[in-house]
């Protein structure tokens, strides 16, 4: 049913970039992320951080979400999230930081860092990857140093931004971060101005929202109008932003005085078999 109307809402979209005179968007390079069978996640927050002794849910997902979406993108496959999770927690041998629920239960809230992303694409998928120092002395300086990393044969290019934390689309089979169902932004997205999504416009993150990994999809120039198409791992889909929203909410903690920076990945996966795979 879910799917269903994902597909609905799909053809919905085409439909009104056609009446609005719009040229339909190319198909997406990045898939999005995917279970062991191969279906789309809900969202990042299906994860569990799975170690020695601790399987709990992981709600701050999006850093593997992303990764295993950038991976996926240079195989030419969908390669599951779960997996590349998985994999991050052994290479970089990182603690959950178990935090306590209202209801009783216990989630892992561990963030991930780029060091995370980098070493565990090398050493668990055989991936060269690099954080990349960008243009950042104007907006226009910015889109021209992504624009040149984006167009590179086999990259993909994973940015941190400002996000909401929560939103107000209810989400069936996921909690908030404080243990109740997740609510703050009502996703009203507008084909035709790029309105939508959860960034928030801020560098410096403010209450109720958070530092945010995603994936860079592709840029596109339109009606006089520049935008940037993302893979969001919060609720497992592409958004996309107009580039000043999207310029503005690159995080603080990517800025470096006329600088930002972009984590790359380049190469073709080596892709191991999944415990799943291997218990077959």
């Amino acid at each position: 049913e879910t799917a269903l109307q994902r597909l609905e809402e799909a053809f919905y979209a085409a439909a009104q970039a056609i009446e609005e005179g719009w040229i339909a968007p190319p198909l997406p390079t990045t898939p999005l992320a995917v279970d062991s069978t191969g279906a789309p996640l809900p969202n990042q927050f299906v994860l569990r951080f799975r170690a020695e002794g601790v399987d709990l849910p992981w709600s701050a997902a999006c850093g593997p979400v992303a990764l295993s979406m950038a991976l996926s993108r240079l195989a030419g496959r969908p390669i599951p999230a779960q997996d590349v999770a998985d994999r991050l927690i052994q290479v970089r041998q990182i603690p959950p930081e178990v935090a306590e629920l209202p209801n009783g239960g216990r989630k892992a809230t561990r963030y991930t860092s780029a060091a995370d992303l980098l070493e565990t694409a090398k050493k668990a998928y055989g991936v060269e990857g690099q954080k990349v120092d960008l243009d950042g002395s104007s907006s226009e300086a910015a889109w021209a140093a992504l624009r040149d990393q984006i167009t590179r044969p086999r990259t993909t290019v994973i940015a941190l931004v400002t996000a909401k934390s929560h939103t107000t689309h209810w989400t069936d089979g996921w909690q908030g971060t404080d243990g109740t169902p997740a609510a703050a932004i009502v996703l009203t997205e507008k084909k035709h101005t790029g309105d939508g999504g959860i960034l928030t416009g801020h560098a410096v993150p403010q209450a109720g929202e958070t530092a945010h990994w995603v994936v860079i999809d592709r840029l596109e120039e339109r009606e006089g109008e520049r935008y940037v198409v993302i893979n969001n791992p919060f609720h497992n889909r592409q958004e996309r932003y107009r580039w000043d929203l999207f310029w503005r909410s690159i995080n603080q903690e990517a800025r470096r005085g006329s600088e930002w920076w972009i984590v790359r990945l380049e190469g073709e996966p080596n892709i191991p078999e999944s415990k799943e795979e291997k218990t077959q």
